[in-house]
């Protein structure tokens, strides 16, 4: 039971930094999706669903590691491990924070 325990742990373990070291490499690309998807829709999507394109950072047994909003004005895109979070909005780069 130990061992089963530490395999998934060392797993999932794997598949977070994967993901977030993705998010890291193409994090800008869903940036360039939303404003490609704001040019023909004149708004941004309600989810990044809507985008029609394989969302980057994803893990093994969940979702994308990108939390998305849209606000009235625009959105927010983030990304964070434990020591870091990575936002960034419609006129905004990624930048990491502590």
């Amino acid at each position: 039971m130990i061992a089963v325990y530490a395999l998934t742990f060392f797993c999932g373990l794997a598949s977070f930094a994967s993901a977030f070291n993705e998010c890291v490499e193409r994090g800008q690309e869903v940036r360039i999706l939303l404003s490609e998807y704001h040019h023909s829709h004149s708004e941004y999507p309600e989810t990044l669903n809507r985008l029609r394109s394989p969302i980057p950072c994803s893990r093994f047994t969940r979702s994308t590691l990108l939390t998305y909003e849209r606000t009235t004005n625009g959105y927010t895109l983030s990304f964070h491990d434990w020591l870091v979070e990575h936002t960034a909005s419609e006129d905004r780069s990624f930048l990491a924070h502590k």
